[in-house]
């Protein structure tokens, strides 16, 4: 059976590629980074010759060209051109399709940020066996085993509704700027209006130290809010926010200590452990690697475990999935 092996594709290729070294299908950029061969327009980067500009999908185009030839078709005749063709035949094969816009799908090697699970794996699996789990062979069989595998958690998604990522970083990455608070957001605001890169300070009504509902209702910390900030680095070099968003299982895994605002307010329910750890979650069995993996791993920013019981239940439920078209019929 014929089959492929592309290292910038999927977890397992990169496996065996780096093991056999076999180099990723990138290119650098003028700034000398690697980047992917297909832009995120679905078009072949510069320096690629005569397919620079072209999209890879004919459906990427907004006019129809009876005179364009698919572009693989147009690659096809160069390598039999240049006799590098072993044999080129035509088959047709599903293919997966945006359910929005009806158009082909690109897979496509992305940037992402990533927590270094397996930095602290095993203290996961020890924390794991002092969870008092209902049944008792979820926690040892099935999520057990899936912490024992556990991999490096890819913390960022390509979405717009979420909580952003709070990294502000300058075009060459050189300089970083993790935002730890809007007290903190606003400082940096000012200190980037006074380096030239803003004008306005969207925070400057924000009082520090005052959490009442209305200190944070004027202002929105939504990807189209923050993504309109431009910070600075010391040197005066202008930092743009990292475009991605946090994975909202992040969210779960900080309610224990989140929900009391934690750490800008009632330090002492946590620290002196008076409303922690929580005493009990219920979740459904198919959380395992949701709910419940993000819930170990925050453990492991506190000395102790998160929850002293959790109990999962399967859902008895059955319905139907809806999907919403570009023309917004269900």
């Amino acid at each position: 059976m014929p089959c492929g092996l592309c290292s910038t594709f999927g977890a397992d290729d990169a496996r065996v590629a780096i093991d056999a070294g076999i180099p990723p299908m990138l290119i650098k950029n003028s700034t000398g980074e690697l980047v992917p061969l297909v832009n995120l327009k679905g078009a072949f980067v510069d320096g690629l010759a005569g397919l620079s500009g072209k999209f890879v999908k004919e459906a990427y185009y907004d006019d129809e060209d009876p005179k364009r030839k698919p572009l693989d078709v147009e690659i096809a005749i160069i390598l039999k051109e240049e006799n590098k063709a072993f044999k080129v035949e035509k088959y047709e094969h599903s293919y997966p399709h945006c359910w929005r816009t009806d158009k082909p799908v690109l897979y496509y090697p992305l940037d992402s940020w990533f927590v270094k699970v397996s930095a602290f794996k095993k203290n996961m699996v020890e924390l794991n066996k002092n969870i008092n789990w209902k049944p008792t062979s979820t926690g040892t069989g099935r999520f057990g085993n899936w912490l024992e595998n556990a991999n490096d958690w890819n913390l960022s998604r390509s979405r717009f509704w979420g909580i952003p990522i709070p990294i502000w970083r300058s075009e060459d990455s050189a300089d970083v700027v993790c935002i730890g608070s809007v007290e903190e957001l606003k400082k940096e605001i000012a200190f980037s209006i006074k380096m030239g890169h803003m004008k306005v300070n969207p925070l400057e009504n924000f009082q520090d130290n005052n959490y009442s509902k209305e200190n944070y209702a004027f202002f929105d910390l939504h990807k189209s809010f923050v993504d309109k900030i431009v910070l600075s680095s010391k040197k005066g070099t202008p930092l743009y926010r990292e475009k991605d968003l946090i994975d909202v299982w992040f969210d779960s895994g900080s309610m224990p200590f989140a929900q009391w605002h934690y750490p800008f307010e009632n330090k002492e329910m946590i620290d002196e452990k008076k409303a922690f750890p929580a005493d009990f979650i219920a979740e459904g069995v198919d959380q395992t690697r949701g709910i419940h993996s993000t819930f170990t791993c925050c453990e492991r920013t506190t000395p102790t475990r998160i929850f002293s019981l959790r109990f999962c239940h399967r859902e008895t439920l059955r319905g139907w999935e809806f999907q919403r078209s570009s023309n917004g019929e269900v």
